[in-house]
């Protein structure tokens, strides 16, 4: 697993690898690493008419962990608070959390899209 600036440079790359995906969907990348008051959303994008804030998770080749499995609870409420926040901002539109994993090699990664992690009442 990389430490210190190696782990953040991994994770920015696949931040960018995710967002080649979203756009090669025909998705509008609105904004990396997009600030909010409460946190920081990884992709904010749009898809159709829905506006989408995208959690990218990624592992390094030979990793047993399922990217997935590092969205946990307290993750998962940061995910809503952002949410949130977009909402006010936007109340208008539509908005949805979805999860992007990047896992493997970095020649030839798995790139897995999670739909709707979040379920809004």
């Amino acid at each position: 697993m990389p430490t210190g600036s190696s782990r953040k440079e991994y994770g920015r790359q696949g931040e960018s690898l995710a967002a080649t995906f979203l756009r090669e969907k025909g998705w509008r990348i609105l904004g990396q690493n997009v600030r909010a008051s409460v946190g920081e959303i990884d992709i904010l994008a749009e898809d159709h008419d829905c506006l989408v804030i995208v959690e990218v998770k990624s592992v390094h080749d030979g990793s047993v962990i399922d990217p997935i499995t590092k969205l946990d609870f307290r993750k998962r409420r940061k995910l809503s608070q952002l949410a949130q926040v977009v909402a006010m901002k936007a109340p208008d539109r539509m908005i949805r959390v979805d999860a992007v994993t990047v896992a493997g090699p970095d020649h030839d990664p798995i790139i897995t899209h999670y739909e709707n992690i979040i379920t809004f009442s």
